[in-house]
């Protein structure tokens, strides 16, 4: 078996994709952020789920900007950048919730507590998380700001169709909601991050399918002539 470039943007395809329906199914399944839930077997689970989102979704963009690069341009880097800063600081996280905290749990309750609600809106902190208290609003501007950027990057250079930008930009935007909605149902305006990686991941997989297609057929006419 063959590594090439297409094999490899296209298995980028399928990592962004995969992404989008494990950022879809862990909603449901988060536990709440406190002592009883974050020292339960699903807490574990549910984190694992979401390191593996993150860094599947790092090579899904990879691959998106990399196919793309020449059309991108400046803003594309930038939308590229910030949008993968926001998984791999993700990524950063869901380790230490994953791994960590179910350890300190018993030790620092309050603590641990703090550091598994640094992404819910609202929350009050009981303790000093010295520089921590700014990573759950560093990682909403990044998710923000690099599902936008991204998605305009993606209308256009015009490769992939128009409306997985817009899907993008709008799954991106609903996060919003998070400051108005009960935190119980603001878990759920991922959903449409999860539904615009994956309209992402197909549209790239087929893009790539489509263009090896058509430079087979073209080597094929070559030869016969």
């Amino acid at each position: 078996m063959s590594i090439t470039a297409t094999s490899l943007t296209r298995a980028g395809a399928v990592a962004l994709a995969v992404a989008g329906v494990i950022f879809i199914l862990i909603q449901p399944l988060h536990p709440h952020e406190d002592v009883a839930g974050i020292t339960t077997s699903i807490w574990v689970t549910v984190h694992l789920m979401s390191w593996t989102m993150a860094v599947l979704g790092l090579a899904g963009v990879s691959a998106i900007y990399l196919t793309q690069v020449k059309k991108f341009g400046v803003l594309g880097l930038l939308a590229y950048l910030v949008f993968s800063l926001f998984f791999i600081t993700q990524a950063c996280v869901n380790f230490a919730e994953a791994f960590i905290l179910p350890l300190s749990a018993a030790g620092t309750p309050k603590l641990t507590e703090d550091v598994a609600s640094l992404f819910v809106s609202g929350y009050v902190l009981q303790t000093d998380v010295g520089p921590l208290a700014i990573v759950g609003s560093i990682g909403a501007v990044l998710y923000l700001g690099g599902g936008v950027i991204f998605g305009v990057a993606v209308i256009r250079a015009n490769v992939l169709p128009r409306w997985t930008g817009i899907l993008l930009i709008v799954a991106a935007l609903a996060s919003l909601s998070a400051a108005v909605l009960p935190h119980e149902l603001a878990r759920y305006a991922a959903v449409p991050m999860g539904l615009a990686l994956i309209a992402l991941g197909v549209a790239q997989f087929v893009q790539q399918r489509g263009s090896t297609t058509a430079l087979n057929e073209r080597r094929l006419e070559t030869v016969s002539a």
